[in-house]
């Protein structure tokens, strides 16, 4: 993921099939305690640097997919 953020050319492509999806972001108030840690993260990054979540889900793979299905964050970002 690493290359494919750095790269100059686009990921849709025959040879790499990868999807992008927006999370928009949600106030505060609203922020559920599960995702407190990598909205920290986040926050504390440039824009569009890239960040590796893994660290922050969970093993389980159904939690991980919900996990991700319902991420939370103060503000938006891109995933792929």
């Amino acid at each position: 993921m690493t290359t494919i953020h750095h790269n100059d050319e686009s990921t849709c492509n025959p040879t790499n099939n990868a999807s992008m999806f927006h999370v928009l972001g949600c106030k505060e108030d609203d922020l559920n305690e599960q995702y407190q840690e990598l909205n920290d993260v986040i926050l504390q990054l440039d824009y569009y640097q890239y960040v590796d979540i893994y660290s922050y889900l969970p093993i389980n793979v159904m939690k991980h997919y919900r996990y991700i299905k319902n991420l939370q964050l103060t503000c938006s970002i891109g995933i792929y």
